[in-house]
């Protein structure tokens, strides 16, 4: 009786298509014309996904679409354009990529092993509250995801289990302007993601300062220089003395004092790695 329940059971696995009897991934009944890299494995070696079924849904389940595939392929022109992007728009200012970088957004290392691909894919494409909006296009989009993916693919959760988990919270709700001297002076102009405060600024007017003191910001000091305490203190001090079409005025003293000192004591755009 007990045998017959096991061949009744296999029987049923056949006719849901739940099991197919043959080396022959199941992928191939419905993707033959599109095999290619055969040399790096089977379908589920790049695409994921579980290839001994013919149920679509199940099939399919945690696919990695095409696009987002690339980075498995060695010497991916995808993965060589995402980073030089990575590197264009300073990326690191804010994130940890590739081990390298600051900690003050999401750790992009460790981010694809708990979000999908086309969802990190959205955030970049619609960002979130502090966040640039870069206007990529969808090439670009798909290239900087497959290099994150590269960066992180030898990672795992166990990699993280022992280290602490980084919380950084950002809220939507305005700050009031005397909270700092940040919001005070600044917070008009600039945005920043800061490691002591949070999120200040209310507006997009000036560059977004996250990670200035930071070799991961963009060189725009002047002769391509980083940007120090005392370049920000000569910049505040008379901004268009550097930069004759700089549309930032001269400001006060005191001001500008206070903003620097304020940065380094809070540790408000030190760099991290």
């Amino acid at each position: 009786m007990a045998l017959n329940g096991r061949r009744l059971t296999f029987a049923a696995f056949l006719v849901a298509g739940l099991w197919v009897p043959s080396a022959r991934a199941a992928c191939v009944n419905c993707h033959e014309s599109q095999l290619h890299y055969r040399s790096i494995g089977s379908c589920v070696s790049c695409h994921g996904g579980m290839e001994k079924t013919d149920r679509k849904a199940i099939a399919h389940t945690g696919l990695l679409a095409g696009r987002f595939s690339h980075h498995l392929i060695p010497a991916s022109d995808h993965v060589k354009r995402g980073n030089e992007i990575i590197e264009a728009f300073s990326c690191r200012r804010c994130h940890l990529i590739a081990g390298k970088g600051n900690r003050l957004a999401a750790n992009l290392d460790d981010a694809p092993l708990r979000e999908s691909a086309q969802l990190l894919l959205n955030s970049i494409r619609a960002p979130s509250l502090f966040m640039p909006d870069f206007e990529f296009t969808e090439s670009q989009l798909t290239d900087v995801m497959n290099s994150i993916l590269a960066a992180a693919k030898n990672r795992t959760l166990r990699d993280t289990a022992n280290q602490e988990t980084p919380q950084v919270i950002h809220f939507e709700e305005s700050v009031p302007e005397n909270s700092s001297a940040f919001e005070k002076h600044c917070g008009g102009c600039h945005r920043v993601l800061s490691a002591s405060a949070g999120a200040l600024g209310r507006s997009n007017t000036g560059p977004n300062l996250s990670g200035l003191f930071s070799p991961h910001y963009p060189k725009t000091f002047e002769g391509r220089k980083t940007w120090t305490a005392d370049s920000l203190k000569k910049w505040l001090r008379n901004p268009r003395a550097l930069n004759k079409t700089t549309r930032m005025p001269p400001v006060e003293k005191a001001a500008y004092s206070d903003a620097v000192i304020w940065a380094k004591l809070t540790d408000e755009l030190s760099a991290k790695h």
